[in-house]
């Protein structure tokens, strides 16, 4: 196994607004629900970017963005991966209602917004990164395709990667035949050289299907179950609990994703 290195974590979610309060919440659970996704804006992009995106990119954005605001490099200078199992569904929506019409009544903002890799574009413009970016979609085993495509970088570039998954709920006629219980998105910072101070050590390896590994608390885990993003939230706890654990996400079909995580600078 090639050892992978998480330098900084960011997650946006129900009832959390950043890292801090996550982390604390994985640590001593709160009983009943999560509460509503925190109120807030990206600050990267011009007002008039801004105006063209959407909900699920700017939910994206402000997790980068966090990340950035703490990482111990810059961030809009190394390559970037970007995941979400069927990307931006409230556009899709819109484009497909629009192509039901007489005419041409597709918004070109709109159609500019439907390709998936429209958040890493965003990202490209409000960071003035120019770096190279993938955005993929593995359905629910988005994230752990997404850890994969970053080790793989990580490997054969010697290079960190920033690592951002994303998920936000679709319009209800979507919605019925791929649900996604609340909006919810994580970014990483992942090297393959341990950080000068704390950090987090990874295993990761590809596996025969093993059931992924769950949350005890039943409000995280009807998020992780709910939210192809929030399959991350067993890596994420173990961050935060600062534990020793392996971890088993799913990764399609008969495969999963092994990951052995250790904390770093900590007793």
């Amino acid at each position: 196994m090639t050892p992978l290195f998480v330098d900084a974590v960011e997650m946006l979610g129900p009832g959390v607004r950043d890292w801090a309060q996550g982390a604390a919440l994985l640590r001593e659970p709160c009983d009943g629900a999560l509460g509503d996704l925190p109120s807030g804006e990206p600050s990267m992009l011009a007002p008039n970017e801004r105006r063209r995106t959407t909900t699920a990119i700017r939910l994206a954005l402000r997790v980068t963005e966090q990340l950035a605001a703490r990482a111990p490099l810059d961030v809009s200078r190394i390559a970037s991966v970007f995941t979400s199992s069927a990307g931006d569904l409230q556009v899709t929506d819109r484009v497909c209602m629009a192509l039901g019409q007489p005419g041409a009544p597709v918004s070109p903002i709109h159609f500019h917004n439907i390709v998936h890799n429209a958040t890493a574009g965003y990202w490209s413009i409000g960071a003035h990164a120019q770096a190279g970016s993938v955005s993929l979609s593995a359905g629910e085993a988005s994230f752990a395709a997404g850890l994969l495509e970053a080790l793989s970088i990580v490997v054969s570039e010697q290079a960190p990667v920033l690592l951002v998954s994303y998920e936000q709920p679709a319009p209800a006629i979507i919605d019925r035949h791929l649900p996604i219980c609340a909006p919810f998105a994580t970014a990483m910072l992942v090297s393959g050289q341990a950080p000068g101070a704390t950090g987090w050590a990874l295993n990761v390896e590809r596996i025969p299907y093993c059931p992924a590994t769950r949350m005890a608390h039943p409000a995280w885990e009807r998020l992780r179950a709910g939210n192809a993003a929030a399959r991350a939230l067993p890596m994420l706890e173990c961050m935060a609990t600062d534990r020793r654990e392996r971890i088993f996400l799913d990764a399609g079909g008969a495969a999963s994703v092994a990951v052995d995580i250790a904390p770093i600078g900590r007793a």
